[in-house]
């Protein structure tokens, strides 16, 4: 993991197409604008999170309902 200083208003450039630029900081709390292309996904890391947990909890809840599934056909 790389990590950098920056100042409101600098600039971290990522490839030829990325740019995230820091806006603000205040209170602890940085607030960061990203300009990408419209093919680059970009999502807070706790949403992709729960997504990833509640797509493996139905996934497991499929399998569990095929699994009894097939025990109550024998």
């Amino acid at each position: 993991m790389l990590v950098v200083s920056r100042r409101r208003g600098q600039r971290v450039l990522l490839g030829d197409d990325i740019v995230v630029v820091v806006n603000e900081v205040a209170r602890g709390v940085v607030k960061l604008g990203i300009s990408a292309p419209a093919r680059c996904s970009i999502v807070r890391g706790e949403i992709h999170d729960a997504v990833e947990k509640a797509n493996r909890d139905a996934l497991l809840t499929s399998v569990e309902a095929a699994e009894l599934a097939v025990r109550g056909a024998r």
